[in-house]
């Protein structure tokens, strides 16, 4: 069986963490079922648009090459648009089966693109043979705007590499009670939020409270720029996007990991605090309201509202020990990505086999 990965998110010179999850997804599949996974990831960009159009070009290239020179059981696609258009395109030149996942923009965003992008992304979800929903408030997002029957969607996450995240007794917890935020510093993300509650934390308490900001994003700029005019500098502290391993290390370090997000497609990040042993605060939205369970491996807070998340940071610093460790990991189990591949596998063979 040989699967073409469409992917514009996947690791490269430009964004060396993109996508980290889908390059553990290829290696599973080959190392545990021989499944052989041809690569059309673009190479990558920034944010200049001649590089974009440049990524986009290749992976056109790199999708009609392999079609053309392979024998390609079927096209997996990650990103219903744009990526799943040009997958879409290889199909209807080649008559392969295409498989969309959807992670969370591409379905919550679609209102938000131009007419012909809509129209595109439309097309692409109903004339795929099969989507995968990172999460079971994803597919239902899909069937709700798309009017796309829930027989054609598979619910199947993305796992946590539980080689990487878990409770690494070799490392303590920070002195100072810390907490963590990892991921892009985008509007979507909410860091503004979490940036809101410090601020109205550090009037109450001056000292005793450290935030470490992992990732990056169009909004680092303002949102350090924001920090200084708040003399919030001794509170946060920006690190940058961080390989796996380092983002494992702090998060077993830390006392409490934050995700604020507006939307979410799945959350990722709060499967692998959790597989650290880490408690996490989380907006109650999209697919984070399948992974924290409220009071028992971490707290909802209302999505945008700052005095809900001062609220509870400042309970859990009184109460740190509240949540146990064991009952993060515990809690998270059925995310384990050897589970996932194994799920993915299997959509493939009946796929196929059908």
């Amino acid at each position: 069986m040989k699967i073409l990965v469409a992917t514009t998110m996947y690791p490269n010179k430009y964004r060396t963490f993109s996508g980290i999850f889908i390059q553990k997804h290829v290696s599973i599949l080959h190392e545990n079922f021989g499944i052989e996974c041809l690569l059309a990831t673009g190479g990558g960009s920034n944010s200049s648009i001649i590089l974009i159009i440049k990524k986009y070009f290749v992976l056109w290239c790199q999708i009609i090459w392999n079609l053309a020179t392979k024998k390609v059981s079927l096209i997996h696609a990650h990103y219903s648009y744009p990526t799943g258009f040009f997958a879409w395109i290889g199909k209807c030149i080649s008559g392969k089966i295409l498989i969309i996942t959807t992670h969370g923009s591409d379905i919550h965003d679609h209102n938000n693109r131009n007419f012909i992008a809509q129209y595109l992304n439309r097309i692409v979800l109903h004339s795929s043979d099969h989507i995968i929903a990172v999460s079971h408030d994803l597919k239902n997002a899909i069937t709700e705007s798309f009017d796309i029957t829930s027989k054609k969607i598979s619910v199947i996450d993305m796992g946590v590499d539980s080689t990487i995240f878990f409770p690494n007794n070799n490392i303590t917890k920070k002195e100072t009670f810390t907490l963590l935020f990892v991921g892009r510093l985008s509007k979507e993300k909410g860091f503004d939020v979490l940036l809101g509650a410090i601020e109205l934390i550090s009037k109450k308490i001056s000292s005793g409270l450290k935030c470490i900001v992992i990732g990056d994003g169009d909004k680092q700029n303002q949102y350090q720029k924001n920090v200084k005019l708040k003399m919030l500098a001794n509170h946060i502290t920006f690190i940058g996007s961080q390989n796996q391993i380092q983002i494992s290390k702090w998060m077993n370090q830390a006392h409490l990991v934050v995700i604020p997000s507006r939307k979410e497609g799945f959350g990722l990040v709060a499967i692998e605090a959790l597989a650290c042993g880490t408690p996490v605060i989380a907006s109650k939205v999209g697919g984070l309201r399948e992974i924290i369970q409220d009071k028992i491996n971490g707290y909802f807070i209302t999505p945008g509202e700052v005095g809900d998340l001062e609220e509870k940071i400042i309970f859990f610093m009184k109460n740190p020990n509240l949540i146990a460790s064991e009952v993060c990991v515990e809690s998270i189990s059925q995310f384990d990505a050897e589970l996932k591949v194994n799920q993915l596998k299997d959509l493939y063979t009946t796929i196929i086999a059908s």
